[in-house]
């Protein structure tokens, strides 16, 4: 169970990129939004929030279960951070422009890490490592829905 809570939680090792694997794994999270928003696949808002809440919860357990066996919030556990990324993009146009600021924003709020993200983090376990992305997603996302009413 411990090696399959690290492959879940670093998102099927991506949290091994040598550079920036937080980063990194927001780029995959834009690249699978932008797939499942696809005229192919053609998700809708309901699927998103069913895939963000599935996600979250899946980042919960087994980034709790990686974190005895990688350390304190290692790096590497970057469910996260798709997480995060999902939760940015919920309820909005799904476009590339979309997709791309939700990128810059997440990014921006999960480094910068304001009140209340990086009281978030110091939540216990899987709950703080995810908590903290879903709070920085969640400011993306009011940001964003402020923008496309106001100025997009």
């Amino acid at each position: 169970m411990r090696k399959f809570s690290v492959f879940v939680a670093t998102f099927f090792y991506t949290g091994y990129f040598p550079v920036a694997p937080g980063t990194f794994a927001s780029l995959i999270a834009a690249g699978l939004y932008l797939i499942l928003s696809s005229r192919v696949i053609g998700v809708n808002q309901t699927h998103l929030w069913i895939i963000t809440v599935g996600l979250s919860l899946i980042s919960i357990v087994f980034s709790d279960i990686a974190e005895r066996v990688l350390g304190h919030d290692d790096g590497r556990i970057v469910i996260d951070e798709i997480c995060g990324y999902f939760v940015a993009i919920l309820m909005l146009p799904q476009t590339i422009l979309t997709a791309a600021l939700a990128f810059v924003l997440f990014r921006f709020f999960d480094i910068v890490k304001p009140f209340p993200v990086k009281q978030l983090q110091k939540l216990t376990g899987g709950m703080g490592i995810t908590a903290d992305d879903l709070m920085a997603g969640t400011i993306s996302n009011i940001i964003l829905q402020l923008l496309y009413r106001f100025v997009l």
